[in-house]
């Protein structure tokens, strides 16, 4: 008995030590607030920077974050913002521009597509959308997006403004950093995905109809009769380009002027058509051409409909996109100039050479300097 007893005292002391070195170890687990784990949907984002007060790393391939309770997530590339959101277990991609509800038809859209003063804008997602999409392995955002270490790497130092442009395409440190990306052997050859479809690529990515306008007719009653005077009708394509402008300048049902417009797989303009007198005989034509990355090559004017062009113009611009060359040959006035652009780190055009007359020789040179911000 006594030996039982001893037996049981003893399995009884070490069931205390157990139980006391367990409630020593939660007290010390509950000794800060749980680590949570949020994710980027429904297109995941790898290899983007985040940080929150307590937290702080790059994102998985599957656009995994982790952060507290309360808090507030950034997320980046570099010195380039992308955006930030109060952290939750998943985030979207307009979340990330700073929208609480994704909007949807043209009375949202419309007061929304250009934010001021830090208002959640869709140029913001678009510009989001451009810069990932454009950097991403396979510039496919539908199958999610991963940016590369290397990649990455390229943007310390790199400050892109996400919050008023329309695409990162127009920023020259952005221009200049993929053309270093591509020379390198970092990502192929490639065009700036255009800010208006990354736009709808979100859409989409969402599963989300943005029920934008697809045409648009204005009838004008100058008289106050009751009867229309003009009427005007644009078509517009699912990116937002308009690709027809039909003028009806008397009202009678029988358009005066048609003008259909064209463009390549990025939203840029590659012919632009004008009938004017709507009898199916083009009168007037534009029409451009991209390099890799997405700059004019070349652009050319057929100003009477011959299907010659009367006027050419080629433009070059360097891996640094630091200088800019343009040269215009019009036959009809036998205007034949150069003319080169020079910009400094910042993006600032620092001088300018014009040759007149095009015969190599610049005639005119202007520097130019800024202030300091």
């Amino acid at each position: 008995m006594n030996t039982r007893r001893i037996v049981s005292k003893t399995g009884r002391n070490l069931w205390v030590l157990v139980l006391a070195a367990v409630a020593a170890a939660a007290c010390d687990s509950s000794s800060g607030p749980a680590v949570l784990e949020g994710r980027i949907v429904n297109t995941a984002i790898g290899g983007i920077s985040f940080a929150t007060p307590t937290q702080s790393g790059v994102t998985g391939a599957d656009g995994r974050f982790r952060y507290l309770a309360g808090e507030t997530i950034t997320f980046s590339l570099g010195d380039t913002l992308l955006g930030s959101a109060p952290a939750k277990a998943t985030l979207n991609w307009f979340e990330l521009a700073g929208f609480d509800t994704i909007p949807v038809g043209y009375l949202a859209i419309r007061p929304v597509m250009y934010g001021s003063d830090g208002a959640p804008s869709l140029a913001k997602v678009g510009a989001i959308a451009s810069l990932l999409t454009t950097i991403d392995d396979d510039r496919d955002s539908a199958n999610g997006i991963n940016i590369s270490p290397a990649v990455a790497a390229l943007f310390d130092g790199v400050s892109i403004d996400m919050d008023y442009a329309s695409s990162p395409q127009y920023d020259i440190g952005f221009k200049r950093l993929l053309r270093h990306a591509v020379r390198d052997a970092l990502i192929s050859p490639r065009q700036p995905r255009a800010g208006s479809l990354a736009v709808r690529d979100v859409y989409d990515n969402h599963s989300v109809d943005p029920q934008v306008m697809a045409s648009r007719r204005s009838e004008y009653d100058n008289d106050n009769d009751g009867q229309a005077d003009w009427i005007r009708l644009l078509t517009y394509a699912p990116s937002g380009r308009v690709t027809r402008d039909y003028i009806d300048d008397n009202a009678d049902g029988v358009p005066e002027i048609i003008v259909d417009l064209s463009y390549n797989a990025e939203a840029q303009g590659v012919v632009y058509a004008h009938d004017n007198n709507a009898d199916g005989a083009v009168d007037r034509t534009r029409r451009w051409e991209y390099d890799a990355f997405g700059e004019v090559a070349r652009y050319e004017e057929d100003t009477d409909g011959d299907g010659v062009a009367e006027l050419t113009e080629t433009r070059t611009i360097n891996d640094d996109a630091l200088w800019v060359r343009r040269e215009v040959v019009n036959t009809a006035s036998g205007v034949h100039t150069i003319e080169v652009w020079t910009a400094d780190g910042d993006g600032n055009r620092t001088l300018y050479d014009l040759d007149q007359d095009g015969d190599g020789n610049y005639d005119v040179v202007v520097h130019m300097t800024y202030d300091e911000p």
